[in-house]
């Protein structure tokens, strides 16, 4: 997951907090999936990290392994269906969308 954060002004703000929480909706994914596809490892924990590069808060989620969501729960396993994937900031704001994930 990639997103940018800007304040007020547009200027992108570095220092946030972001963690992520993980959810099943349902046990089907939905027909017409794009398939992604990431060589790099996953990030440990439920913190994004920073790339200043890029100017974007990154997180890679392993889909392989076990995942211990921000509010202490855990996902034992990830199976098929739609996932929901929010972002929580310090502030208590809150995005989310669906991922598919189709084996």
């Amino acid at each position: 997951m990639k997103f940018t954060l800007e304040d007020a002004t547009g200027a992108l703000v570095p220092d946030a907090i972001a963690k992520l929480n993980v959810e099943k909706a349902d046990n089907k994914p939905d027909a017409g999936v794009n398939e992604a596809t990431s060589m790099l490892t996953a990030t440990t924990g439920n913190l994004f990290r920073y790339d200043a590069t890029s100017g974007q808060y990154i997180f890679n989620l392993s889909t392989k392994s076990g995942y211990t969501n921000a509010n202490g729960t855990t996902v034992t396993a990830f199976s098929q269906g739609t996932w929901t994937l929010t972002v929580i900031l310090q502030d208590g704001t809150t995005r989310s969308v669906n991922m598919q994930l189709v084996k």
